[in-house]
């Protein structure tokens, strides 16, 4: 299955309002950082990544990415958190303003790696010049690994 082409400079925008939105709503005082790997970090040193979604929460999924591109195997969503030992992995429905936590990453990845992954079906999201692959993932599937917390 494949989706539209997306356009770096639109998804960066995208991503710099959630990253707005987090900062200013989130219960407790993150600190941005000037990292490729992570956006913030709290004042006991977590580090936190996050990932900006316009799709509505009505959809009932999230969409993870596997990875970002996918010719080169460079991890997308929580593999990409895993791999750059990132505390926490925050996933926000941007025009929603619900945000979804996970404090236990490598257990998140382990979980979709061998309950959910297998039963479904990949989705390429091209981008110029290249590919990332991610999938449609129930929220409910997964409810026990994330916390939401509402940014009103």
């Amino acid at each position: 299955m494949t989706t539209k082409l997306f356009d770096f400079k639109t998804q960066l925008k995208v991503g710099d309002s959630g990253e707005l939105l987090v900062l200013n709503k989130y219960p407790l005082i993150l600190y941005r950082l000037n990292a490729n790997f992570a956006d913030y970090i709290d004042e006991e040193g977590r580090i936190y990544e996050l990932k900006t979604d316009t799709y509505p929460l009505s959809t009932g999924n999230f969409f993870i990415e596997r990875w970002s591109d996918t010719e080169r195997e460079k991890p997308g969503g929580p593999w990409q958190a895993l791999a750059n030992q990132v505390d926490i992995w925050l996933y926000l429905y941007l025009y929603d303003k619900v945000l979804y936590q996970v404090d236990d990453v490598p257990a998140f990845v382990a979980y979709l790696e061998a309950e959910i992954l297998p039963s479904l079906k990949p989705i390429r999201v091209y981008n110029r010049g290249y590919y990332g692959t991610g999938y449609k993932v129930n929220r409910e599937s997964v409810r026990r690994f994330v916390k939401e917390l509402r940014l009103d």
